[in-house]
């Protein structure tokens, strides 16, 4: 005879088992790109994944047309600059999983291929897995077998780490929108020059090659751009590596080399 399994175990079930979330996503440039994403219920919408960004954002035009209404005033910083900006809530979705509310911001958005960006207003809610090799976000899965596991540090709201960069200490905030190793410095090292683009413009930098390490369990040279900073702080680009996960609250955060 087989088993009967009690009701109330029957129903934890479907919540024990459930599985993680599997997105595709479009590696364009150094991003990860979701080309199916909803807002309040309309789409497909095109959205970088940007683990650097504290905000979420999206296009004015866009967020006009599917009626997403002012609701306050924030401030946009990004490595050019900072800039007032108007903010409402969205009702985002993807196909098979339920929708969840969050902050937008009304901006621009630099890059052709997007039509906006999910930044750590999104992305802090779920333990997340960027998966570059194969072109996927994971959400709410394991973390990776193999790989660097490093201790998570918080700036502002976004997972940092500690790394060591030409010898230095220093707080790398996991930038999946970084094209390369961001470094601020008060006396610029390189002498090479170019100019950084953002959603808020561009600015003047230069630019060489850096020497990446974490303890002795990694090394590797990257190409860095400097800009004026008082701090000692930096963004650590993640398309350097094979895939990064995050876990949410304080979980582990691991790095697997390519």
């Amino acid at each position: 005879m087989r088993p009967i399994l009690p009701l109330a175990l029957l129903l934890l079930l479907p919540a024990t088992l459930r599985s993680e979330d599997v997105l595709p996503a479009k590696k364009v440039a150094h991003f990860l790109l979701l080309p199916k994403v909803y807002l309040n219920g309309k789409g497909p919408f095109r959205m970088i994944v940007d683990s650097g960004a504290a905000s979420s954002t999206l296009r004015p035009e866009i967020a006009s047309a599917i009626g997403v209404a002012p609701l306050a005033r924030v401030e946009q910083v990004t490595v050019s600059g900072a800039s007032l900006r108007l903010a409402g809530a969205v009702e985002l979705s993807f196909p098979g999983l339920p929708a969840e509310t969050i902050e937008i911001v009304f901006s621009p958005v630099a890059f052709p291929h997007a039509d906006g960006v999910l930044g750590q207003s999104w992305l802090r809610r779920h333990s997340y897995l960027l998966d570059f090799a194969k072109g996927q976000l994971i959400l709410d899965g394991h973390p990776p077998a193999q790989g660097i596991q490093l201790t998570r540090k918080d700036a502002e709201g976004r997972p940092a780490l500690s790394a060591t960069v030409d010898g230095e200490t220093r707080e790398l905030v996991l930038d999946s929108g970084a094209p390369a190793l961001i470094l601020f410095r008060s006396s610029p090292r390189y002498t090479a020059r170019v100019r950084l683009r953002t959603n808020n413009g561009t600015a003047e930098a230069s630019t060489g090659i850096a020497t990446l390490a974490f303890g002795d369990r990694f090394r590797q040279s990257l190409q860095a751009v400097e800009l004026p900073g008082a701090d000692s702080g930096g963004l650590l680009p993640l398309s350097a590596f094979r895939a990064v996960y995050v876990a949410k609250n304080d979980g582990p955060m691991v790095l697997v080399p390519r």
